[in-house]
This record gives structure tokens, C-alpha cells and sequence, in this order.
């Protein structure tokens, strides 16, 4: 009886050298995905990467609770990509998360390779990195590039934020950008954001320390502007998200005075003062910081007794 050998992945280093070998001019992209018990966010996000044609994309997945469904999920389903998991522990929280899978792309990736660092709870039903490709390398070689980003219900959640005024932190959200049109902002969430691998190395990785939820990303995607690369929302690529995963919201007309004032010592709060104030003091430029400090703490007041919505946004 002929006993077949037992099935097992390549190592991640020889796939990356073969197809280096056979494709040298083409890049590899890398997708850094952070879960924490999230099954379903994960099985439907590898299901949307499905869409996608290009052959040389690994999926980096940032577990933070090992061997709990997700894991077995990866080990058991076959999804068109490679994917990778990374084990980790729910105390680093998202920038611990996304700074392992970034650590993990650096030490493996070119630096003209792309790296998408996205949230688990996206997903999608075209191809987005074909959509990426096809922007001219003029306009993407530079630049960080995010999605706009759609709820289950059709309507539009925040895609980018333009700084108006650093000293009165006036702040505008981009909801939307016309198709085959980008909109330059100050930074970008990272529900989903395209950039070359160089832009990690030259902006480093999330401030875990002082940012290890609430604001992380923002900083994060100002920094990598002050590298040199430019924050853009792209029209064409459009992907959903779920707006309950997202943490606590305090910008909705039935959000109560007691579950704001619950909300002021959460990580994922806009309304924490220490983590808003760790924010100012690493994103505002230095002659900003401390009018900004101060903006910043009237508009916490605002919204903890009032709520977001009766204040001009």
C-alpha cells in the first residue's frame, strides 16, 4: 500500500526566492491583517482576497489569541493566497499586532514590494490590488494610498482626514472621492492602505507605547507623510467594513451621557484625554501642540456631555 507523504507549505522564504527568480521586475505584496477571535471577519476577509488575481500576495495574518478557531480556520481552509500566521497575545493591542506583521514584511520584503495593512473586518467583491496596480507608478510610488470604506448598508464611513487648522484642531472627514480621482489628506485610518514597503522603513512602525489603540493609525499614517509619502484616498478602490467592530463611538445621536462618560478610560475611545493627548503630542507639528492640547481637551468636554453631533465637525 503506497502511503502518500503528508501535506506541507513551503517555507515562506523559498516561495518568495522562486518567484523572485521568475519574476524579478514584479513585486510582492504583503497584506498585514491583526485578529482577535474573530472567525467570521477572518473566513469572509480571505474569501474577498479570493477576487484577487495576482499570483504573488501573502497574507499575513497577526493572531492574537494562537490555536483558537482562526488559527485552525487558516490551517484547514484553502484559500487562493498564501497565507501566514503570526502568533501574538491580545495585551500588545492593534499597533503591537500590526507592528509584528510589519517586522515580519521588512525582515522578508524589497523595498519596492507593496504592503497593505488593513482591518479583519474588510472585505470586498472586485479586485482592489488590480485596481491598485493600475494606478500609475507616479502616482502611487510616493504615496500611501487607503480605500474608501463603505458600512453593510450602502453609506459611507471615514476614509481620511484633512487637518484644517492644526492650532484650532479643526479636522474634515472624506467620506467619498469621485471615481478615477484621489483626495489628498493629512492622514488616513488603516482599514485598508497600499504603500511601498520603503515607506515602513523610512516612517518606522506604530507607536505601541503611547497610541496602543485610539489614534494609532492616524499617527502612524502622519508619520509615514512627514517621510515623504502622501496620504491620498483613491475613488476606485471601495471596500466594506463593520462599523460595530470599529470600538466605541460617541458620534451618534443615541449615544447616552453614560456610555460616554463609561467610554473616557477605554484604549478605543476618541474621548480618552490621555491617549488624545499622546496623539497631539506626536502628530501636531511643534508649534501647534499646545493650543492644539488645549482644542483638543474643549473638544473632549464637548463631547463627553454633549456628543459629537452638536458640535461642527
Amino acid at each position: 500500500m503506497l502511503i502518500k507523504p503528508p501535506k506541507t507549505k513551503p517555507d515562506i522564504r523559498e516561495i518568495r526566492d522562486m518567484h523572485r527568480k521568475s519574476h524579478p521586475t514584479e513585486p510582492t505584496v504583503f497584506v498585514v491583517a491583526p485578529t482577535y477571535r474573530e472567525p467570521r471577519h477572518l473566513k469572509e476577509f480571505l474569501s474577498s482576497w479570493d477576487h484577487v488575481a495576482y499570483e504573488h500576495c501573502i497574507i499575513v495574518v497577526v493572531n492574537a489569541n494562537p490555536g483558537d478557531e482562526s488559527s485552525n480556520l487558516l490551517l484547514e481552509k484553502d484559500f487562493r493566497h498564501r497565507t501566514v500566521e503570526i502568533p501574538s497575545n491580545p495585551s500588545v493591542f492593534w499597533t503591537g499586532l500590526v507592528e509584528s506583521g510589519l517586522r515580519w514584511v521588512l525582515s522578508r520584503g524589497r523595498d519596492d514590494d507593496i504592503v497593505v495593512v488593513t482591518n479583519i473586518d474588510t472585505s470586498f467583491d472586485s479586485d482592489v490590488l488590480f485596481q491598485y496596480l493600475n494606478i500609475p507608478n507616479s502616482e502611487r510610488s510616493d504615496a500611501q494610498i487607503g480605500a474608501v470604506i463603505q458600512n453593510s448598508v450602502g453609506g459611507y464611513v471615514s476614509a481620511g482626514v484633512q487637518v484644517e487648522s492644526w492650532i484650532i484642531a479643526k479636522n474634515k472627514h472624506v467620506y467619498s472621492v469621485p471615481r478615477n480621482a484621489f483626495r489628498t489628506v493629512s492622514y488616513l485610518p488603516m482599514r485598508m492602505v497600499f504603500m511601498p514597503v520603503m515607506a515602513v522603513r523610512a516612517g518606522g512602525f506604530p507607536n505601541s507605547h503611547s497610541l496602543p489603540h485610539y489614534g494609532a493609525d492616524y499617527e502612524f499614517s502622519n508619520r509615514i507623510r512627514r517621510s515623504g509619502y502622501e496620504p491620498k484616498v483613491c475613488g476606485e478602490l471601495i471596500v466594506r467594513t463593520d462599523l460595530k467592530n470599529t470600538g466605541i463611538r460617541s458620534d451618534k445621536k443615541i449615544s447616552r451621557l453614560t456610555h460616554r462618560l463609561r467610554g473616557i478610560n477605554s484604549l478605543k475611545s476618541t474621548m480618552n484625554p490621555l491617549r488624545r493627548f499622546h496623539f497631539v503630542r506626536l502628530a501636531y507639528p511643534k508649534g501647534a501642540r499646545i493650543p492644539g492640547m488645549l482644542a483638543n481637551f474643549v473638544k473632549i468636554t464637548i463631547e463627553i456631555f454633549f456628543g459629537i453631533n452638536y458640535w461642527s465637525r
